[in-house]
Order: C-alpha cells, then structure tokens, then sequence
C-alpha cells in the first residue's frame, strides 16, 4: 500500500488496484492468522490450501489469473478472489484455509518463557 501511496499518479489504475487488494488481503490474512489461535499469536509457519483450475481438476494457484477471470466477469463483490474479509473467533482447524506446519516459537525468547501456553 505504501508503494501505491508514494508512486501515486505514475502508477496505471489497474495497477494501483491489483496492489491495494494485495496488501489489504495480505493484511486481513496476518489477522486471521493471530485471531485464530488462543494465544492470539500467528504460528510461526502455515500452509495455504491451494486454489484449484476453474473445473477443479488441478491446482492453479496463480492469483492474477483468478483476478483477470474476476475482471472479465464483471468485478462482482467487494473485491477480487482472495481478498474477501471473513471474522473468525478461534476458528474450526478443520474449516481453515491454511495448516498450521509449525506452531512452535523457538526464536522468540519472550514467548517461550511466558505462562500462555
């Protein structure tokens, strides 16, 4: 977002877009993250579940294909696939989006010393 923000006008508008929804989706992911665990601190590595060919035969996770067919159909909702805001509170694991691949916080010495877990 700082990026759009700085470069301003020099910047296309479809460009300008496609990096606001960007970084509003990588924000809103970061949330999730925390928000969904008891400590409401983000696992130190996740796994996205990956996005499947428009006839769910394959993975095809390209993001900018899934928003240029989001484009040619019209831009319908709030903003391209991906970057739809859900609020969880301590989601269902097994109604993520993502797998937790390493919930342990070696590096962060203020953590493992705390009482929270």
């Amino acid at each position: 977002m700082l990026g759009v923000d700085s470069l301003g006008i020099k910047l296309p508008l479809a460009d300008r877009e496609v990096h606001s929804w960007a970084a509003r989706g990588l924000a809103h992911t970061c949330w999730v993250l925390h928000a969904d665990q008891k400590s409401r601190l983000a696992p130190e590595e996740v796994e996205m579940e990956p996005w499947l060919s428009p006839d769910d035969s394959s993975l095809f996770g390209n993001w900018m294909y899934h928003v240029q067919v989001w484009r040619g159909k019209g831009k319908s909702g709030n903003g391209p696939p991906g970057t739809e805001e859900t609020y969880v509170q301590e989601m269902d694991p097994l109604r993520r989006e993502y797998a937790v691949t390493k919930d342990r916080y070696a590096l962060w010495p203020e953590v493992r010393f705390s009482n929270l877990f």
